[in-house]
């Protein structure tokens, strides 16, 4: 598997401070929804009014039919192909469509008005996942609640742990958790792109663990069953030349606040294994430093420096998938341009209800 991660241009971050809460379980009656109105993972199972959002499916656990994995390291087969451009939004378009984007989108259009533009395909909803993740979360929805602020699991046993959230930390935890696969193994490109076109390549090859996507464990296992580690990490540099062998080692907890991240460094030029500092919340990473390493997987670590809410849902225009953007017969000077990556292959967007 080949996983490219981009940086590029100048970097937002935003966060939002608001009053604290508490977490409790749904009731059984509410969590009968899931697979109902709503798809087994929480979501609206229906389109919308105007037709832009279709309802869900559920039809693409597998492989779409006619097409085939050849083997490790290649392309995910495209089962949307075909679709062609519905419409293209622009500068000059803007007004038209800003109600449906995000602040950044918004940025990204009016800074870069002449190479910037968000190109619009229909928008499909097919995908699901395996029974076992759909079995954990419908368990999770009625048992598992925050702990230690917000910043701990209780009685989560692997899949999505608030399919109904209630507050703006749950919906963190799902994106940080949900982990399908028990493990990762790839190649990790990452690109700092600068405004002056330079750019700066750091390859690594990776190897993750998910132990709580381990498909052993019994549905209602908890941390003294499965342990305390949301993630385990290996990296090992083989770009650039200097940084070659250099290798890291990653106990990423589940509560980061109870346990902390733990990281280990194999220095080559010293030939010794050292306890890393603290690293975590805005510790600089990547090529150039220009991103923290609780950017990864769009956030991750502990989350207690923060306050979160759920404004609501908003109908937005979101990348959907990244088929055309992950294709090996593309460069990276073709994908990367300055300010931005290439609309053309970055871009395969539908209209999507998005949770605020």
């Amino acid at each position: 598997m080949k996983i490219k991660s981009v940086v590029v241009g100048v970097l937002l971050n935003v966060s939002i401070v608001l009053p604290t809460f508490t977490s409790a379980a749904v009731s059984q009656q509410e969590a009968k929804k899931l697979g109902r109105e709503l798809t087994p993972m929480g979501a609206d199972k229906n389109g919308n009014m105007a037709g832009t959002i279709p309802a869900w499916t559920g039809r693409l656990s597998t492989v779409p039919q006619g097409l085939s994995y050849m083997g490790s390291g290649d392309a995910y087969p495209d089962p949307y192909a075909e679709d062609k451009v519905l419409f293209t939004i622009t500068a000059q378009n803007l007004p038209q469509h800003q109600d449906k984007l995000s602040t950044g989108q918004i940025a990204l259009l009016k800074k870069y008005p002449q190479t910037y533009n968000i190109p619009v395909y229909p928008s499909h909803r097919d995908g699901r996942f395996a029974q076992l993740t759909e079995s954990r979360t419908a368990w999770n929805a009625v048992n598992t609640v925050l702990v230690n602020g917000i910043d701990g699991l209780q009685y989560f046993t692997g899949g999505a742990p608030f399919p109904l959230p209630k507050n703006g930390a749950e919906v963190m935890w799902n994106a940080r958790v949900i982990h399908p696969h028990p493990t990762l193994v790839g190649v990790l490109d990452d690109v700092a792109v600068y405004l002056n076109g330079d750019r700066q390549l750091r390859k690594q090859r990776l190897i993750v663990e998910f132990p709580y996507a381990y498909p052993q464990n019994k549905i209602g296992d908890t941390e003294a069953q499965i342990g305390k580690n949301a993630g385990l990490v290996h990296v090992n540099v083989l770009e650039p030349m200097r940084s070659n062998g250099l290798q890291t080692i990653i106990q990423e907890a589940l509560d980061q606040v109870k346990n902390e991240r733990q990281v280990w460094l194999y220095i080559p030029g010293s030939r010794r294994v050292r306890r890393a500092p603290t690293v975590g919340y805005d510790t600089p990473d990547g090529p150039g430093g220009l991103v923290s390493v609780d950017d990864a997987l769009g956030f991750n670590g502990a989350m207690d420096r923060y306050n979160w809410t759920l404004l609501g849902k908003k109908e937005v225009y979101i990348p959907y998938h990244n088929y055309q953007f992950d294709s090996p017969s593309v460069d990276y000077q073709t994908l990367l341009m300055p300010g931005h990556a290439n609309p053309a292959y970055a871009w395969s967007c539908k209209p999507c209800l998005y949770t605020q």
